[in-house]
């Protein structure tokens, strides 16, 4: 299975938000996430920061950081 791990990056530390997530869309609001098992959550005030394809691993950022 090929699920995904959402971090949120703050102050060089990662705070996992999401395990087991099957699919996620940008949208105007944020970032619609639907992981196994949940309901679908909309993640707001974030962007993506990097994709981790080995570490299946997806990092966001709160926007207007770097």
């Amino acid at each position: 299975m090929c699920q995904i791990r959402i971090v949120l990056k703050r102050d060089n530390q990662e705070e996992v938000l999401l395990e087991n997530v099957a699919s996620l869309k940008v949208t105007d609001e944020g970032i619609l996430v639907h992981a196994l098992f949940e309901e679908p959550q909309c993640i707001r005030e974030v962007t993506i920061d990097s994709v981790d394809f080995l570490e299946n691993k997806l990092t966001l950022i709160k926007k207007g950081m770097k």
